[in-house]
């Protein structure tokens, strides 16, 4: 229900993108998983890329950088230019390191540990950087939110190219005192023997106190701004789709681009400080896989 007590329409932008992401996955799955279950970082059982140098027995690692052009707060108008890290590490299956899930085409992220690390499933517990939000634009009278850890809970069940991915996180600097989570699906692997390619879907939740933190507005606030004042509170607030196509050179090294789309709905869709309630983050990277 929005702030003015009118039900919104069924957002056009997911109608749109449901049935061509849906042949992609039937597609995608249905090429992967006539081979053998793919094997590479995130999914199990090491990295059998072209050109992959060794590493210490038990240990993955890959590194990537890049820049994206990317909006300046969640719901923005305008765009901005970043720098974008990106890394995998893994140690037995165990103990992890990841930096840009979707980069790195892994099905978990941040630093963590996996009770339960193999082939078909993950589970474990991490903890997750949530980067915070400047105040600038149409929403520089409001209050910047600080950067702040998550930490939870994780799982991921990975069979093959095909998988569901689900985590949990609270607010463990007390920036906003409440709890994100977000489940997915999609489909990653090999397309051939030098290129490999991830296709994402996901949904977003999160509680009352980071929902108004990132999109409420407190009388103050308005009077500052002249925003109208607004109060979030908890559910789904995003849904996104991303995708990443990479082409691997012999010597281990790689260049890959990645696209995203970031649809906001529920309170935080009809938030006076969402100016576009649909974001695109285009992002280009080149790295080396140990």
């Amino acid at each position: 229900m929005g702030y003015n007590g009118i039900e919104p329409a069924e957002p056009p932008f997911m109608t749109k993108l449901f049935f061509p992401f849906l042949l992609c996955l039937l597609g995608f799955s249905s090429f992967s998983l006539a081979k053998d279950p793919p094997r590479y970082p995130g999914f199990g059982q090491g990295d059998t890329s072209p050109g992959a140098t060794s590493l210490p027995r038990g240990w993955e690692l890959t590194a990537a950088a890049g820049a994206a052009h990317a909006p300046e707060y969640p719901g923005s108008e305008d765009y901005e230019a970043i720098f974008t890290p990106a890394v995998y590490a893994e140690y037995k299956q165990k103990a992890f390191l990841v930096i840009d899930r979707q980069s790195m085409m892994a099905p978990y992220e941040g630093l963590g540990y996996k009770f339960i690390g193999n082939q078909i499933f993950s589970f474990g517990v991490n903890a997750t950087y949530e980067p915070g939000r400047d105040a600038t634009g149409r929403i520089a009278a409001l209050d910047d939110i600080d950067a702040t850890a998550l930490g939870g809970i994780f799982a991921a069940y990975h069979p093959g190219a095909f998988y569901l991915r689900g985590q949990l996180g609270h607010d463990l600097l007390g920036e906003f005192d409440s709890y994100k989570g977000e489940i997915a699906t999609g489909v990653a692997g090999p397309l051939s023997p030098y290129w490999r390619g991830m296709i994402d879907i996901s949904g977003a939740f999160a509680g009352d106190d980071y929902l108004q933190n990132y999109f409420g507005v407190t009388p103050g606030q308005s009077a500052a701004s002249g925003l109208a004042p607004y109060t979030a509170e908890a559910g789904l607030y995003r849904v996104a789709m991303a995708a990443t196509l990479q082409y691997q050179f012999d010597t281990g090294a790689f260049i890959q681009g990645i696209g995203r789309a970031d649809h906001y709905v529920g309170d935080a869709g009809d938030s006076p400080i969402v100016a576009e309630d649909t974001n695109l983050t285009l992002q280009g990277m080149i790295g080396y896989r140990f």
